[in-house]
């Protein structure tokens, strides 16, 4: 695995740094209660300034000891080495976070972020784009948080910003942006795959992931491709994955059959793991 990595970074080095989008994240509710946070995300990678691209890129990490869950666009090359770093360190800390409150266990994970990325090569730095979900409290009692953190290519300037979801659970204002987020070049084009989509099948959460898929789809962003991935996080537990392109899934002929079907009225906002995962 690590020999596989190691030859990736050096492909990356050698041309143009990569560059990804779409990923997006949002909440589902049951009755007005938040029941999981979901991050979604595309598989295409492209090296900045040509038009190679590899549609086998991961963008969803998640931790197996600690309900953390991040997504990234931008730089591939340091945010998934960093990510990945992380999602093993709160891993084998798990004891030390779960004492630790939400703002501690995100500070973390930024001071981290921020120091393996500030040795990157200058000349091979780009801009870093990561959202990183949590819980906080387990059963009915939990809540979710997530964290937007940028840093920006020409500059070099962090921003870091929790992000606020409507806590009542309703979904009735087509133009409110804290039904979800998203990050990368394919943003746009997602809200207003989502707008169409609502007219369809309600302002839901099948909606939001299904307008993903009518963005790759489509084609309507050159630089989002590939299968989508999806992993979850619910009021118990830790995040698992509920669709990864790094699957055997990937490798049969009928993906984007059984991906209309993942995306049909069997998959229920209030329930996403369950029904995403069922094969």
């Amino acid at each position: 695995m690590w020999f596989r990595l190691s030859k990736m970074v050096t492909f990356a080095l050698k041309g143009c740094l990569l560059e990804m989008t779409t990923t997006i994240a949002w909440i589902s509710y049951q009755n007005g209660t938040p029941s999981a946070l979901t991050f979604a995300s595309d598989s295409r990678l492209t090296w900045k300034g040509s038009a190679q691209t590899w549609d086998y890129g991961r963008k969803i990490y998640w931790c197996k000891n600690s309900p953390d869950i991040f997504g990234f666009a931008g730089d591939v090359v340091s945010q998934s080495s960093v990510v990945s770093q992380v999602c093993e360190i709160f891993d084998h800390s798990a004891s030390q976070l779960a004492q630790g409150t939400p703002e501690e266990r995100h500070q973390a994970f930024v001071t981290y972020l921020q120091s393996a990325t500030a040795a990157f090569p200058g000349a091979m730095s780009n801009g870093l784009h990561v959202l990183h979900g949590l819980r906080h409290g387990e059963s009915e009692g939990c809540h979710f948080r997530i964290w937007r953190t940028i840093k920006e290519a020409e500059t070099h300037s962090w921003s870091d910003q929790e992000l606020e979801f409507r806590i009542d659970g309703k979904k009735n204002l087509r133009d409110d942006p804290g039904q979800f987020f998203s990050a990368g070049s394919g943003a746009s084009k997602h809200r207003t795959c989502w707008e169409r989509r609502i007219q369809e099948a309600g302002n839901t959460s099948r909606s939001v992931f299904r307008a993903l898929w009518d963005v790759i789809e489509n084609a309507e962003d050159p630089m989002t491709g590939g299968l989508p991935q999806i992993a979850s996080l619910a009021p118990t537990g830790f995040p698992a994955t509920a669709w990864n392109a790094g699957t055997e899934i990937a490798l049969i002929t009928s993906a984007r059959i059984l991906a209309e079907q993942r995306c049909s009225k069997r998959w229920r906002s209030s329930d996403v793991s369950w029904s995403i995962s069922q094969r």
